[in-house]
């Protein structure tokens, strides 16, 4: 499956991607270099430099060339001197980690049907535009954050911190710190994630299943579908009931005469020291029990494949089938034996 390995590859990269991303805007939201403040004159407070960050703000006083002394004050949403940018760019930023958090809920949810070979094209898209949108809204967010954040710099607005932190209203003069960076960076980088995971899935996909799933058609085709398939339903169902209330031995006898496992049952036999021997009416009926295993594996692993949503039956269905069919250690023998045949059969290619 060429189409679908290079399609997986690309979401993979695309994951990547936004982990980086997520990693780099979680991290910006514990640093303090937002706004860096440089206090110049001694006049009214001693000089030196704070760092304003969304969460704290840390300042470094010069005592002398050689050593500076560091002091730190967290505060929340809560405390009335924080400016709106501030307290918005709080809300923005725990939003974004929000949504990227599902966004990559979605992109492992989708990878996983991939790796499972569920490659229905709706649940595909389904999940991967979902994680592109999440991540889009998010890197929105930061952008959104950082840029308020330049315009409080670029207008020199101050902030009333308490008497406490002894800083001024406004520094002497102020820049962006690297946490804007950072932030920016990772934006930029969920932004980029969106867009990979929408443009791979909108590539054509002819290896990608194109079942109808739930919520695929318009409003006006599913409220023509819905009772069709409810008659189908219903129609189904009546005719489970009435197989099973029928006899099963005459369609199995009607199957059994285009073949037979007597031939294989003589050769079994053979193996065992004594001359042992099998009637007419024995051998007809190990004919029936196998028919009958036959028939009631093949509809379990069928019932199995359904469940998992696979259009295909695989041995791993087959061998399930197998040790719910016949219980302990008969199951563990007959999957073992199996597995024999198949590789015998395998080799003798």
């Amino acid at each position: 499956m060429p189409l679908t390995i290079s399609s997986a590859n690309r979401q993979v990269a695309s994951f990547a991607i936004a982990t980086i991303g997520f990693i780099l805007s979680s991290a910006s939201m514990g640093l303090v270099e937002w706004r860096v403040w440089h206090m110049d004159d001694p006049s009214f407070f001693p000089t030196g430099h704070a760092c304003v960050g969304m969460w704290r703000v840390c300042i470094y006083r010069h005592h002398t060339n050689i050593s500076t002394a560091k002091f730190c004050h967290q505060y929340t949403y809560y405390d009335d001197f924080l400016p709106l940018d501030i307290r918005i760019a709080q809300h923005l930023l725990l939003l974004a980690s929000i949504l990227g958090l599902v966004g990559k809920g979605y992109s492992i949810h989708g990878l996983w049907n991939v790796h499972m070979g569920i490659l229905q094209k709706c649940k595909l898209c389904r999940s991967f535009v979902i994680s592109g949108l999440l991540n889009m809204v998010a890197g929105l967010c930061i952008l959104s954050a950082v840029l308020w954040n330049y315009y409080s710099i670029t207008a020199l607005q101050g902030i009333a911190f308490p008497p406490s932190f002894q800083l001024p209203f406004k520094p002497d003069r102020q820049e962006t710190g690297s946490a804007a960076v950072v932030a920016s960076l990772g934006a930029v980088l969920k932004v980029l994630k969106s867009l990979t995971a929408v443009s791979g899935m909108a590539q054509p996909s002819s290896e990608l299943s194109t079942e109808a799933c739930p919520g695929a058609t318009g409003p006006e085709e599913a409220e023509s579908t819905t009772p069709q398939k409810h008659k189908q339903k219903q129609k189904h169902k009546q005719k489970q009931e009435e197989k099973q209330k029928q006899p099963r031995r005459h369609g199995r006898r009607s199957r059994r005469r285009g073949h037979s496992f007597a031939t294989y049952f003589a050769r079994i036999v053979k193996q065992f020291p004594g001359g042992l021997r099998l009637s007419q009416e024995a051998v007809n009926v190990m004919d029936s029990f196998v028919h009958d295993m036959l028939e009631r594996i093949g509809e379990e692993a069928g019932r199995l494949a359904s469940y998992t949503e696979h259009l295909t039956i695989t041995t791993r269905e087959i061998q399930t089938a197998v040790r719910l069919m016949m219980p302990g250690h008969l199951g563990q023998n007959a999957v073992t034996a199996g597995n024999r045949a198949v590789l015998r059969y395998t080799r003798s290619k």
